[in-house]
């Protein structure tokens, strides 16, 4: 009996974590499996066994792998995020209430002023992306030296 209920847990477990894509039941995937393995060898006459088995097991997991597979979960940018730091060129003026646009690897973006600007950014003026809020970039003149 004690067979099928291991088993039904390490199905169930490892179907969570396979659908899931953060780690949440690889351990008790883990533990149940070692549970499955004394039930195969012992059948029910050393439930106590399983049961501490599949404890000891999960615990080990969650306390040995999860800094190890946590250390290689690395968050990626995505396309929008990257574009923070980037430079951009301003191509319909951007005032503090009246956003605009700004042009950056070929897409124009709606724009809009970061608090440090305070008054009006003109066309043609390059700005830095000092983060994006929503499908809007936030931007801040970049001062031209030369002048």
């Amino acid at each position: 009996m004690m067979i099928y209920i291991w088993l039904a847990l390490f199905v169930i477990t490892l179907s969570v974590e396979i659908i899931v894509p953060a780690l949440v039941s690889l351990w008790f995937a883990a533990g149940s499996l070692a549970a499955l393995i004394l039930a195969f060898i012992f059948g029910d006459a050393l439930i106590w066994l399983q049961v501490l088995a599949f404890i000891v097991v999960s615990v080990l997991t969650i306390v040995l792998l999860r800094p190890v597979l946590s250390k290689n979960d690395k968050e990626t940018q995505t396309n929008v995020d990257s574009l923070i730091g980037k430079v951009g060129v301003v191509q319909t003026k951007i005032e503090k209430y009246n956003p605009g646009t700004v042009k950056i690897r070929g897409l124009v973006w709606t724009a809009e002023l970061s608090d440090e600007d305070k008054e009006f950014i003109d066309i043609d003026s390059l700005v830095s992306i000092e983060k994006v809020e929503g499908n809007t970039l936030v931007v801040k003149k970049i001062e031209e030296e030369n002048k």
